[in-house]
């Protein structure tokens, strides 16, 4: 299904996300009825997204605004310095900062400081 978009909401809400309105024509059964919300994507293909590096938005310390995650390193918790990107629903752009293969602490962090030995829990 395609769309127009018809408005973008001058600044974000709470979760950092834009409100926008999208005109879309309806298909003969009339699935979509008034009020309801949805999700698009714009553009974007499966293959360009696989190059998107992203990590959970909780994986931040403090916030976003603070580019700081916890990489573990031989069961050691060390700080790291980021570049946060877009923000993807729950997800973050990565600009710099991990490498491929990078065990990022995704929650708990309040409890860590720097070089706190871990034990991994999946």
């Amino acid at each position: 299904m395609t769309g127009k978009i018809t408005f973008i909401a001058s600044k974000a809400d709470q979760t950092l996300n834009f409100p926008i309105e999208i005109e879309v024509d309806n298909n003969p059964n009339n699935d979509i009825k008034a009020g309801m919300y949805g999700t698009a994507t714009f553009g974007a293909n499966a293959a360009k997204q696989a190059e998107v590096k992203t990590i959970p938005r909780t994986a931040f310390v403090g916030s976003v605004s603070s580019n700081q995650v916890f990489v573990v390193n031989n069961n050691v918790a060390t700080l790291k310095k980021i570049v946060s990107g877009r923000i993807l629903g729950d997800k973050v752009e990565i600009l710099d900062g991990l490498n491929d293969g990078d065990i990022v602490v995704t929650s708990g962090q309040i409890n860590l400081s720097e070089k706190t030995k871990i034990n991994i829990v999946k």
